[in-house]
Protein backbone atom coordinates (compact mmCIF):
# COMPACT_ATOMS: atom_id res chain seq x y z
CA UNK A 1 0.00 0.00 0.00
CA UNK A 2 2.84 2.40 0.74
CA UNK A 3 3.99 1.85 -2.37
CA UNK A 4 1.25 2.83 -4.65
CA UNK A 5 0.48 5.54 -2.50
CA UNK A 6 4.31 6.96 -3.10
CA UNK A 7 3.84 6.24 -6.97
CA UNK A 8 0.36 8.37 -6.98
CA UNK A 9 2.82 11.14 -5.14
CA UNK A 10 5.71 10.99 -7.40
CA UNK A 11 3.16 11.10 -10.44
CA UNK A 12 1.30 14.52 -8.72
CA UNK A 13 4.68 15.73 -7.94
CA UNK A 14 5.56 15.31 -11.52
CA UNK A 15 2.63 16.63 -13.31
CA UNK A 16 2.83 19.75 -10.91
CA UNK A 17 6.20 20.56 -12.10
CA UNK A 18 4.94 19.64 -15.61
CA UNK A 19 2.66 22.91 -15.02
CA UNK A 20 -0.57 21.15 -14.99
CA UNK A 21 -2.83 22.36 -12.56
CA UNK A 22 -4.00 20.49 -9.34
CA UNK A 23 -7.71 21.02 -10.34
CA UNK A 24 -6.96 19.31 -13.38
CA UNK A 25 -5.60 16.22 -11.88
CA UNK A 26 -8.29 15.90 -9.15
CA UNK A 27 -11.14 16.04 -12.03
CA UNK A 28 -8.86 13.67 -14.69
CA UNK A 29 -8.86 11.47 -11.11
CA UNK A 30 -12.85 11.77 -10.75
CA UNK A 31 -13.64 10.83 -14.23
CA UNK A 32 -11.72 7.76 -14.30
CA UNK A 33 -13.33 6.74 -10.51
CA UNK A 34 -16.38 7.37 -12.40
CA UNK A 35 -15.68 5.67 -15.67
CA UNK A 36 -14.34 2.46 -13.61
CA UNK A 37 -17.75 2.51 -11.71
CA UNK A 38 -19.76 2.44 -14.75
CA UNK A 39 -18.06 -0.43 -16.06
CA UNK A 40 -17.88 -2.72 -12.49
CA UNK A 41 -21.86 -1.66 -12.34
CA UNK A 42 -22.26 -2.70 -16.07
CA UNK A 43 -22.79 -6.65 -16.16
CA UNK A 44 -21.22 -8.15 -19.33
CA UNK A 45 -23.70 -9.80 -22.09
CA UNK A 46 -23.52 -13.50 -21.58
CA UNK A 47 -22.65 -14.64 -25.05
CA UNK A 48 -25.96 -16.50 -26.91
CA UNK A 49 -25.50 -20.07 -26.70
CA UNK A 50 -25.20 -21.70 -29.97
CA UNK A 51 -26.86 -24.51 -31.54
CA UNK A 52 -25.58 -27.68 -32.24
CA UNK A 53 -26.58 -27.11 -36.14
CA UNK A 54 -24.45 -23.17 -35.90
CA UNK A 55 -21.31 -24.58 -34.68
CA UNK A 56 -21.61 -27.68 -37.39
CA UNK A 57 -22.31 -25.30 -40.07
CA UNK A 58 -18.46 -23.37 -38.71
CA UNK A 59 -17.18 -26.52 -38.23
CA UNK A 60 -17.85 -27.31 -42.29
CA UNK A 61 -17.06 -24.21 -43.50
CA UNK A 62 -13.70 -23.94 -41.80
CA UNK A 63 -12.78 -27.86 -42.58
CA UNK A 64 -13.57 -26.90 -46.18
CA UNK A 65 -11.24 -23.94 -46.13
CA UNK A 66 -8.38 -26.13 -44.29
CA UNK A 67 -8.91 -29.25 -47.34
CA UNK A 68 -8.50 -26.55 -49.59
CA UNK A 69 -5.43 -24.72 -48.39
CA UNK A 70 -3.71 -28.00 -48.15
CA UNK A 71 -4.87 -29.26 -51.49
CA UNK A 72 -3.31 -25.82 -52.37
CA UNK A 73 0.24 -26.50 -50.82
CA UNK A 74 0.05 -24.07 -48.08
CA UNK A 75 1.90 -24.72 -44.47
CA UNK A 76 0.74 -25.97 -41.79
CA UNK A 77 0.23 -22.21 -39.88
CA UNK A 78 -1.86 -20.91 -43.46
CA UNK A 79 -3.72 -23.83 -43.27
CA UNK A 80 -5.31 -23.32 -39.60
CA UNK A 81 -5.09 -19.70 -40.60
CA UNK A 82 -7.16 -20.33 -43.69
CA UNK A 83 -10.00 -22.58 -41.28
CA UNK A 84 -9.87 -19.83 -38.61
CA UNK A 85 -10.74 -17.30 -41.31
CA UNK A 86 -13.48 -19.30 -42.61
CA UNK A 87 -14.90 -19.58 -39.27
CA UNK A 88 -14.75 -15.92 -38.81
CA UNK A 89 -16.51 -15.45 -42.04
CA UNK A 90 -19.42 -18.36 -40.74
CA UNK A 91 -19.80 -15.67 -37.83
CA UNK A 92 -18.43 -18.42 -35.64
CA UNK A 93 -17.55 -16.89 -31.65
CA UNK A 94 -14.52 -17.48 -30.03
CA UNK A 95 -14.59 -21.46 -28.96
CA UNK A 96 -15.54 -22.13 -33.03
CA UNK A 97 -12.02 -20.11 -34.35
CA UNK A 98 -10.27 -21.80 -31.82
CA UNK A 99 -11.12 -25.14 -32.92
CA UNK A 100 -11.35 -24.44 -36.47
CA UNK A 101 -7.55 -23.93 -35.88
CA UNK A 102 -7.02 -26.90 -34.44
CA UNK A 103 -8.88 -28.17 -36.79
CA UNK A 104 -6.76 -27.18 -39.49
CA UNK A 105 -3.57 -28.01 -37.89
CA UNK A 106 -5.21 -31.48 -37.59
CA UNK A 107 -5.46 -31.94 -41.08
CA UNK A 108 -2.40 -30.16 -42.27
CA UNK A 109 -0.58 -32.90 -40.25
CA UNK A 110 -2.50 -35.55 -41.65
CA UNK A 111 -4.29 -36.54 -38.66
CA UNK A 112 -7.91 -36.47 -40.60
CA UNK A 113 -9.00 -38.20 -43.47
CA UNK A 114 -10.72 -36.01 -46.30
CA UNK A 115 -14.36 -37.39 -46.20
CA UNK A 116 -15.19 -38.64 -49.12
CA UNK A 117 -18.51 -36.67 -50.94
CA UNK A 118 -21.30 -38.72 -51.72
CA UNK A 119 -22.66 -39.04 -55.53
CA UNK A 120 -26.06 -37.77 -55.85
CA UNK A 121 -27.56 -41.31 -56.76
CA UNK A 122 -25.66 -42.99 -53.76
CA UNK A 123 -27.52 -42.96 -51.07
CA UNK A 124 -28.00 -45.81 -47.75
CA UNK A 125 -31.65 -45.92 -47.00
CA UNK A 126 -32.80 -44.50 -50.60
CA UNK A 127 -31.47 -47.70 -52.57
CA UNK A 128 -34.25 -50.39 -52.89
CA UNK A 129 -31.54 -53.24 -53.53
CA UNK A 130 -30.57 -53.07 -50.63
CA UNK A 131 -33.05 -52.16 -47.91
CA UNK A 132 -32.47 -54.90 -45.69
CA UNK A 133 -28.58 -53.74 -45.88
CA UNK A 134 -28.99 -50.87 -44.58
CA UNK A 135 -31.42 -51.83 -41.77
CA UNK A 136 -28.13 -54.20 -40.70
CA UNK A 137 -25.85 -51.34 -40.74
CA UNK A 138 -27.89 -49.31 -38.83
CA UNK A 139 -27.89 -52.09 -36.32
CA UNK A 140 -24.12 -52.41 -36.72
CA UNK A 141 -23.43 -48.41 -36.13
CA UNK A 142 -25.97 -48.46 -32.78
CA UNK A 143 -23.82 -51.62 -31.87
CA UNK A 144 -20.42 -50.01 -32.22
CA UNK A 145 -21.84 -46.97 -30.34
CA UNK A 146 -22.81 -48.78 -27.66
CA UNK A 147 -19.50 -50.89 -27.39
CA UNK A 148 -17.49 -47.55 -27.34
CA UNK A 149 -19.47 -46.29 -24.99
CA UNK A 150 -19.40 -49.20 -22.63
CA UNK A 151 -15.52 -49.28 -23.23
CA UNK A 152 -15.37 -45.76 -22.16
CA UNK A 153 -17.39 -46.40 -19.12
CA UNK A 154 -15.31 -49.27 -18.17
CA UNK A 155 -11.76 -46.59 -18.79
CA UNK A 156 -13.68 -44.17 -16.27
CA UNK A 157 -14.42 -46.88 -13.41
CA UNK A 158 -11.13 -48.39 -13.62
CA UNK A 159 -8.94 -45.60 -13.87
CA UNK A 160 -11.03 -43.37 -11.61
CA UNK A 161 -10.76 -46.04 -8.70
CA UNK A 162 -6.86 -45.30 -8.41
CA UNK A 163 -7.52 -41.81 -6.69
Amino acid sequence: MKSAKLEVANALGAATKAGIDQEEIAEAAEEEDEEEEKSESEEPEKPKKRSKKERKKVAKAAAAAAWQAKEEGKTKPAIAKAASQAAKEAEGDALDIKNAAAMGLKIAAGEVEKPVPKEEGESSSSSSSSSSSASQEEEVEAMDKHQAKMDGMAAVYYFGMGR
